[in-house]
């Protein structure tokens, strides 16, 4: 009995001093370690960027280019007009085919900075159209988008007389030779108006009235009749051309619309082609948006 007593004691000790042994190793190790780096300094807060609206960023885009002038001394406006600056905003004109949220367009309306008031008893159109089935919007219907929901031009080619403006799919001829409007303008019944030019300063403003009601202004449902009056304003400045447009339309809007502005960059390619425009598919075409669902 001792001897077998003896032996556990023997092995008991073993064992704490085995373990000790560990504890002392671990312990120097660590003591050998090099310091833990001190935290880095928590970062003073600082508010985020202000968000800045289109109409800023346009102002704050500079060409640093030359101003071409007309022996006249008017700017010349001839050009491709194809580019964006790196801030632009995209003019929101049609719901993306791809997207299938419920109402897939709603940011863009709840950040759209700039947005026409219509008379009180007019906001409920707007939205029944907005939120009705997608082939309420003409441009789903092979229906020209129509001025000013085309946006500007392509490419514009300035004459002593006139200013002509290319589009994908139509072409504008602006009279600036001073000439009085017809008064017969206002009876004809257009999708993209009947346009006169003249000159303020070194903005080329173009009035254009004679449209029928068959367009929206943009995607969301805003319509117009067809007594409505656009006045578009092109300013070129260096390779730079700054284009915004107000929609006059007593009848259903509380005040006339004015746009924030849009910069287009000169394209300097000589080779540059206008495309052809595309055979236009309508509605059952496009498979991936929900018909009933327009949002």
């Amino acid at each position: 009995m001792k001897s077998g007593s003896m032996d556990v004691s023997k092995a008991s000790w073993l064992a704490l001093g085995l373990s000790m042994t560990v504890v002392g190793a671990t312990t120097t190790a660590l003591a050998q370690a090099p310091a833990a780096a001190p935290a880095a300094a928590e970062a003073p807060y600082a508010p985020p960027t202000k968000r800045i609206t289109p109409g800023e960023g346009a102002a704050k885009f500079v060409s640093n280019a030359d101003t071409p002038r007309r022996p006249d001394g008017k700017v010349d406006l001839t050009g491709v007009w194809t580019g964006n600056p790196s801030w632009g905003a995209p003019q929101h004109d049609l719901r993306h085919p791809g997207m299938l949220e419920s109402d897939q367009m709603l940011p863009q309306r709840a950040s759209q900075w700039n947005k026409p008031h219509y008379k009180p008893e007019f906001w409920q159109k707007v939205r029944d159209l907005d939120f009705s089935r997608i082939d309420v919007d003409p441009s789903y219907n092979c229906s020209p988008n129509g001025v000013p929901r085309a946006g500007p031009p392509i490419r514009i080619i300035q004459t002593d007389k006139d200013v002509v403006m290319l589009y994908n799919d139509f072409i504008r001829v602006v009279p600036t030779d001073g000439r009085e409007r017809d008064p017969t303008d206002s009876d004809q019944s257009t999708f993209y108006g009947l346009p006169l030019g003249h000159w303020e300063g070194d903005t080329l403003v173009v009035e254009s009235i004679g449209f029928n009601d068959r367009t929206w202004l943009q995607f969301i449902g805003y319509f117009h009749t067809d007594l409505m009056k656009v006045t578009e304003r092109f300013t070129r400045k260096g390779n730079a051309l700054y284009y915004n447009w107000t929609v006059d339309d007593p009848d259903v809007l509380a005040e006339p619309w004015t746009t924030d502005m849009t910069v287009k960059i000169l394209n300097p390619d000589p080779k540059f082609r206008m495309n052809e425009p595309s055979e236009c598919d309508p509605l059952p075409g496009i498979p991936e948006v929900d018909p009933y669902n327009r949002g």
